[in-house]
């Protein structure tokens, strides 16, 4: 009864898995509400790199807008697993996405 039992579980606990994230990709709206949970959050907390994995295209790209210290614009462009890194780590310091406008 135990191998049945432990055999149902780990078959459906992929199920539940994508289940959630299958609702994060429902609709734009949904994307883009979920995007905001995965980049904000307090410091000391690791990002959901897996949710952020999912609502990316598989040849997704990231760019990240910067000032340098002598004015010049830069726009740094990543993939997630450089922008998470090996290793995702605790954010330092806390940091929020909000929207401002949707059209």
């Amino acid at each position: 009864m135990k191998r049945v039992l432990l055999l149902a579980v780990s078959l459906l606990a992929p199920l539940a898995f994508a289940a959630d994230h299958r609702v994060d990709v429902a609709s734009i709206d949904a994307i883009i509400n979920a995007y905001y949970e995965v980049v904000s959050g307090p410091a000391g907390v690791v990002p959901d790199v897996e949710r952020d994995r999912h609502l990316h295209h598989p040849e997704h790209w990231i760019a990240i807008a910067r000032r340098e210290a002598d004015g010049t614009q830069v726009i740094d462009v990543q993939d997630l697993d450089e922008y998470h890194g090996e290793e995702p780590q605790p954010r330092a310091q806390p940091f929020y996405e909000r929207e401002t406008d949707r059209v």
